[in-house]
């Protein structure tokens, strides 16, 4: 994948995390801890602005984002810069995200994912516009990189074509997040 700037995300169960802002802390400790091992630098909220994340780290390389959407809650990981080579992308930003997921309940084990759901989304609108053409262009990529880690996997283009390239990853069952942490490549 050529993209520089991907998301990937994975959906929080909605009845786990009443109030995003109980991640305000341990994303607080994440910086103090140095628990992701990379240079964070502070915790935003905007949960007050609509259409927004509700909590975000802020990083050098990555963001980490608690995010409210009409589906329900999320946590994203966005590489942003120093992206891995492009064959390693997609398993840098995953494991960035399951690192920060299982971290996030550790410190808050009420919250339950859900890994039946992925959402990949390209913020790189150059070199990746969210077209159908685009979309078909990293299908082959995403369903080798996805089916490899996940298994049967059902890819579809988001929803939203004036936002940034979106493809929803979808499986039948939704295994813990160590099952995942343990198959990625």
């Amino acid at each position: 994948m050529k993209a520089r700037r991907i998301e990937l995300s994975l959906p929080i169960e909605a009845a786990t995390l009443p109030d995003p802002e109980a991640v305000v802390p341990v994303f607080h400790a994440f910086i103090r801890d140095d628990a992701l091992g990379e240079v964070l630098v502070d915790v935003a909220r905007y949960g007050h602005v609509k259409n927004a994340p509700a909590v975000v780290l802020v990083g050098h390389a990555s963001d980490y984002v608690i995010e409210v959407t009409p589906e329900g809650p999320r946590l994203a990981a966005i590489r942003k810069r120093g992206a891995a080579p492009d064959d390693r992308r997609l398993a840098d930003v995953a494991g960035r995200l399951l690192t920060a997921a299982r971290l996030v309940q550790a410190a808050l084990p009420q919250i339950r994912f859900r890994t039946d759901e992925l959402r990949l989304r390209v913020l790189d609108r150059l070199n990746a516009p969210n077209s159908p053409a685009t979309y078909q262009q990293l299908v082959d990529e995403v369903l080798a990189f996805a089916g490899g880690w996940l298994g049967e996997v059902a890819l579809e283009h988001g929803p939203d074509a004036a936002g940034p390239l979106e493809i929803r990853i979808r499986r039948d069952q939704s295994d813990p997040l160590e099952t995942l942490w343990a198959r990625l490549p």
